[in-house]
Parts: structure tokens; sequence; C-alpha cells
């Protein structure tokens, strides 16, 4: 889901928000509970180690932090789709 946030808009700041967004539309349903950005906070702090930092009032991962992304990547298997560029090697 981070993946698929950073791969939309390299360049824009990935909030707290945004990913909370993502994924109360993809799995919002299947929890209980409500589903909040302090909640998700701190899911990316204590289980995937990284640390948002506040910028201009909302939690930004910055980019010191996207360089752990691609350990974490292959950490739960998120393999970023190859594109094939000669049709005829498929």
């Amino acid at each position: 889901m981070i993946h698929d946030l950073i791969s939309r808009g390299p360049g824009e700041r990935l909030t707290v928000q945004a990913i909370t967004d993502e994924f109360t539309k993809r799995f919002g349903e299947e929890y209980a509970r409500r589903v909040t950005p302090r909640w998700i906070g701190s899911i990316i702090r204590r289980r995937l180690g990284l640390r948002p930092g506040r910028s201009t009032g909302t939690f930004t991962l910055g980019a010191e932090e996207i360089p752990k992304l691609e350990a974490l990547y292959r950490r739960y298997g998120v393999v970023p789709e190859k594109v094939d560029s000669d049709p005829a090697a498929a």
C-alpha cells in the first residue's frame, strides 16, 4: 500500500493521513474498530520501524525513511511489477 502511494506521486510528501485513507479504502470494512491516523501511525512506528516526522502540522514519512522501505518490501514480499518494454520477449 505504501509502495503504491509512493509510485503514484514521486516527489510528493507521503503523509500518515494519506496512508490511513488508502488503508481505509482497501481494508476498512474488515476491522471492527475505527481506522484512525493515530492507529496507523503506531503501526508504522512499532511494526515497520519507521519514524514519521511532523511537517507543518501533519505527520509525514521523510526522505530519510524512504530507503528503509526497500528492505521492508523484501521482508513482506512486496515486489514491484516489472514492465516489459519488449512485447516479443513474453
